[in-house]
């Protein structure tokens, strides 16, 4: 008898989902926005690397709709929860990245989905990556039922998002991956119970939950690499995320650098022979870019500051003066915050830096307009990026563009796509570091050594070595080009 009730619940369950399902293709058919792109992107009004990217795809679309003969238009829609006007959202990504996509504006529709605890970490403190993979079906399932369009372009990384709009909503899918959301290197870390910003140390400290543990992070792979083949079309920041993903996903993936405005972080041209030359236009700085979130790993630049000036306080030898570190190096730290976890990590910065007693030569720069950015970077010497298995990094060609010299983390895209000696005719365009006695170390060089033939000769190179990467224009188009996003039909094929 009980067995009995048991399958009558299960089959009435089931056929509750199927009618479920049914309903939702069946709404989502009839209010399709014919020829529609609706790109996928909660976060459209941060200033990270992943907003350039969006925004350069959504220009080349708008400017492919704007240049092409068709009759039929192609709107262009753009999930965010932003209580923000379109104008505003607009303005700050030409303040924020120099893209002006306003001429635009009649094609962009904001579609304001809300829900955004959904996607957010701290609404999951335990089982994190399968609460946010959950809900960023949830909400791409609550945003395809406000308005659906027949391509679904996912720029953030939320995979789960794609069997949502494939199956349930009927749309084709696209995706732009910046990283990986569960990769290879995140189960070797567990397994070899070293503890990070993504394992707990009492996780780490225990056998029996690092097992476990594994367990579940092999079976989120599993899940991963189903909803990443629900892509159509996909494309992959670097060489470094192209070999996860073909890993895990078990299809081949595109890839095709982030973009980077290289001529608005290039250096101004020298004074020519016989003119004045500028004296001493460099400060004695090292900047760091990055957003302030945990796996940036902010405290270990300033460790490394702080070791870097502990080891420069005992008094110099008089031989060894020039040696010295100067006395005005500073740090500085420029990036954006989301929301008010970002901001207890600026918090808790501070307060490592006052313990450190560096304080007062580490500076914070919160949500810095562009050309405030860029004009520092021309002031700096030194650049830091310390993040562990960075996905790529764009951040750092814009250093190179700048002049500075790079030091980044012996790891991800930083180690295999940007500074790797192999890709730059077996030229040092960097130096890549793995503790805060290295990072330290190279500081030290960085700021002394600036001027010297060696460094200046490093220099030079790291500015060749940037033909191979995109702008933000070239970026656009050949994204566009790679999803399938440049004319109406161009999915219909894959």
């Amino acid at each position: 008898m009980l067995l009995k009730i048991l399958i009558d619940a299960v089959i009435v369950a089931l056929s509750i989902c199927a009618a479920a399902v049914v309903a939702i293709r069946l709404w989502c058919g009839l209010t399709r926005r014919r020829n529609a792109v609706g790109f996928f992107h909660p976060y459209c009004d941060q200033g990270g690397g992943g907003e350039r990217v969006l925004w350069c795809i959504v220009k080349a679309v708008c400017q492919h709709q704007d240049q092409a003969e068709a009759k039929t238009s192609r709107p262009v829609l753009i999930y965010t929860h932003s209580p923000a006007s379109s104008a505003d959202i607009l303005g700050h990504v030409k303040k924020r990245f120099g893209i002006d996509v306003t001429a635009f504006g009649s094609h962009i529709e904001f579609v304001r989905v809300g829900w955004i605890w959904l996607v957010e970490a701290r609404s999951y403190p335990r089982f994190t990556l399968l609460g946010q993979s959950a809900g960023s079906a949830l909400l791409a399932l609550r945003a395809l039922l406000q308005r659906c369009p027949s391509v679904f372009v996912d720029t953030t990384g939320f995979a789960f998002s794609f069997p949502v709009a494939k199956y349930l909503a009927g749309c084709k899918v696209s995706a732009y991956v910046h990283y990986p959301t569960i990769s290879t290197d995140m189960l070797t870390l567990v397994a070899s119970r070293t503890a990070a910003y993504n394992n707990a140390a009492f996780i780490a400290a225990s056998q029996a939950l690092t097992r476990s543990k594994v367990a579940y992070y092999r079976l989120m792979a599993g899940l991963y690499g189903w909803a990443g083949r629900c892509a159509d079309r996909c494309v992959v920041n670097s060489g470094w995320t192209q070999r996860h993903i073909e890993h895990i996903w078990g299809v081949p993936v595109k890839v095709v650098y982030p973009p980077c405005d290289l001529a608005a972080f290039k250096v101004p041209p020298q004074p020519q022979k016989g003119q004045p030359q500028p004296q001493h236009s460099r400060r004695n700085r090292i900047v760091s870019v990055a957003q302030f979130r945990p796996e940036k790993n902010h405290q270990l630049q300033v460790e490394a500051f702080a070791r870097l000036l502990a080891d420069s306080d005992s008094p110099p030898l008089p031989q060894d003066t020039e040696l010295h570190l100067p006395q005005d190096t500073e740090l500085h730290l420029y990036g954006s915050t989301r929301n008010e976890a970002d901001e207890r990590i600026v918090s808790q910065l501070r307060a490592l830096c006052r313990q450190r007693r560096v304080d007062d030569r580490v500076h914070f720069h919160l949500n810095a307009p562009m050309d405030t950015l860029i004009h520092d970077l021309h002031q700096a010497k030194a650049a830091v990026h310390t993040m562990v298995s960075e996905h790529f990094g764009i951040s750092l060609i814009e250093f190179l563009a700048a002049g500075l010299v790079v030091i980044a983390h012996n790891s991800g895209g930083p180690r295999d796509d940007i500074l790797n000696p192999s890709l730059n005719d077996g030229r040092q365009i960097g130096f890549l570091c793995d503790s805060p006695a290295e990072f330290a170390e190279c500081m030290r060089a960085a700021i002394l050594r600036f001027d010297d033939p060696e460094m200046v000769a490093m220099r030079a190179d790291a500015q060749r070595s940037l033909s191979r990467f995109l702008d933000n224009e070239r970026f656009g188009q050949e994204c566009c080009r790679q999803l399938g996003l440049l004319r109406c039909s161009s999915l219909s094929d894959t």
